[in-house]
């Protein structure tokens, strides 16, 4: 072989999709690098819907747009997602010469659940999944030297009380009321 021969591009599906770095509003999809010696990809789309519905979501993902071969991209996270839902995706891939591949197979993968992970906050959620940062915590006095002391307060509700030393014993001389 001399090195003069020519393949074609069949412009095959991605494949190898996955999807992982879920949480209860967000999911990295990865797939593998569809470039080969015969095909290069300029861009992918990838198409999402919760499951059942009729309606899908297009995004396009940049790759190579030179067409060079040197750059590819095989992942894309996708944000705004709704608690505790199934999803499915697939792609495609538009090759060099804007031929497309047909859409992948379909997959799919479940969100988490968004909560507060702290049992000592008022919103304390066993069921979350992955922490979103909505911990509300009780206000309450915050200066451990007070006898209402909440440790767990985060806010000060000017509400203290303090120890008040002295008599407490009415047919002393020294008696203090307040003690």
């Amino acid at each position: 072989d001399d090195g003069s021969c020519e393949y074609l591009c069949y412009y095959p599906s991605p494949v190898g999709l996955s999807s992982d770095s879920i949480s209860h509003n967000r999911s990295k999809i990865t797939w593998d690098n569809m470039n080969s010696t015969f095909c290069t990809v300029d861009r992918y789309f990838i198409r999402y819907r919760e499951s059942g519905l009729l309606t899908w979501t297009t995004r396009s993902i940049l790759s190579d747009t030179n067409c060079q071969g040197f750059v590819f991209t095989n992942s894309y996270l996708i944000i705004g997602f709704t608690d505790s839902t199934d999803y499915e995706y697939r792609i495609r891939a538009k090759y060099c010469g804007d031929s497309l591949s047909d859409w992948s197979y379909i997959s799919n993968f479940m969100t988490g659940v968004g909560g507060c992970f702290d049992t000592a906050a008022m919103n304390y959620n066993s069921l979350a999944t992955d922490d979103d940062g909505s911990c509300i915590y009780p206000p309450g006095c915050m200066d451990s030297t007070a006898i209402n002391y909440s440790p767990n307060a985060i806010i000060s509700d000017s509400s203290c009380i303090y120890p008040v030393y002295g008599c407490v014993d009415s047919t002393a001389i020294n008696y203090d009321s307040l003690a």
